[in-house]
């Protein structure tokens, strides 16, 4: 059974009050530290029980993506690469590089996934990120062909898929900005 719209929306408001107001109240207490190591390339840790890999994924969500990964647990925390049954935000990533990112999170074959929003989930989330971005290049491809500017594909409905997922208020900013990258074929 699902909660009424508002009072799904009115709890979703109330816990995003509460988490603020939990950053606001330890803000003062927080100190500011520079990074001490600055990565060029892949690393691998090893510590006293397991190894963790730090892979730079380059573009995607944001200019410059790390996934951390524990290669023998086969977790993998890709941080904003992956949301769970939220939209993303993006008009300040790069979708090609994000696709090729997520494609190479699905060759690891993860067994759990812990993502930048969203539930732990498995591999699955990655193919259903996948997916959000194909379905929205998608939508901004067939308005391009139909003449439409991308500000009128932006108010094409929210694909069922994607109905219920939390941060609707980006859908149609995601579609206007795939849609304002699509060139002529």
């Amino acid at each position: 059974m699902h909660a009424a719209p508002g009072l799904r929306w009115g709890r979703v408001v109330l816990d995003l009050a509460q988490g603020l107001a939990g950053v606001l109240d330890s803000h003062a207490e927080l100190v500011p530290t520079p990074p001490t190591t600055v990565a060029d390339r892949d690393i691998v840790v090893h510590g006293s029980f397991r190894r963790i890999k730090l892979r730079l994924m380059g573009e995607g969500h944001t200019t410059s993506g790390v996934v951390a990964y524990l290669p023998d647990e086969r977790i993998a925390f890709p941080g904003d690469l992956v949301f769970v049954g939220r939209q993303p935000y993006l008009p300040d990533g790069m979708p090609d590089g994000w696709r090729s990112a997520l494609r190479t999170l699905q060759h690891w074959q993860p067994a759990r996934v812990v993502p930048g929003h969203g539930p732990v989930s498995g591999a699955d989330s990655i193919t259903g990120m996948l997916g959000y971005l194909d379905a929205l290049e998608g939508l901004a491809r067939t308005g391009h062909r139909q003449g439409q500017s991308p500000e009128a594909v932006a108010a094409t409905p929210v694909p069922p898929a994607y109905a219920d997922w939390f941060f609707r208020m980006f859908y149609a900013a995601n579609l206007e900005f795939l849609a304002s990258r699509v060139k002529a074929p």
